[in-house]
C-alpha cells in the first residue's frame, strides 16, 4: 500500500492507470496471502464445538468493518476533494484515503502480532 501511495503522490495529475497495475497486484496478492492465516489464527482461539458460530461472527465483523471502512475512507476522500477539482485533486484525495487504509493496516498488523503472541 505504501508503494501505491508513493506512486500516486509522485505522479499527481500525470498518473496513467496502467502504471498502477504492479502496485495493485502486490496489494491484492498480499491480502490474499494474509486472509486465510488470519482467519485460522482468530478461529484457533475458539473451542471446536463453537467453531461454526465463531466463523459466522468473524464473517459478520468483516462485513461491518468493510462497510464502516468504506464510509470513513469515502468521507475522507470527499473532504480532501473539496479543496479542488481536476486530476491533481483526485490524486491527492486518493492519497489521503490510502494513507488512512495504510494506517489501519499497520494498526491491524500490530494487533495481530499481539494476538499471535497471546496464542502461544
Amino acid at each position: 500500500m505504501a508503494l501505491l501511495v508513493a506512486q500516486v503522490h509522485a505522479a499527481g495529475a500525470g498518473l496513467r492507470p496502467p502504471r498502477l497495475v504492479p502496485a495493485l497486484v502486490l496489494v491484492g496478492a498480499g491480502q490474499g496471502l494474509v486472509m486465510t492465516p488470519l482467519l485460522n489464527l482468530v478461529l484457533g482461539f475458539v473451542e471446536e464445538a463453537r467453531a461454526g458460530m465463531a466463523a459466522g461472527v468473524v464473517s459478520t465483523v468483516q462485513q461491518v468493518g468493510a462497510a464502516l471502512g468504506v464510509a470513513v475512507v469515502g468521507a475522507l476522500f470527499q473532504a480532501a476533494l473539496r479543496d479542488g477539482s481536476g486530476a491533481a485533486a483526485y490524486a491527492g484525495a486518493f492519497v489521503a484515503g490510502m494513507l488512512c487504509n495504510l494506517a489501519a493496516a499497520v494498526l491491524a498488523a500490530g494487533l495481530l502480532v499481539r494476538l499471535a503472541g497471546a496464542k502461544r
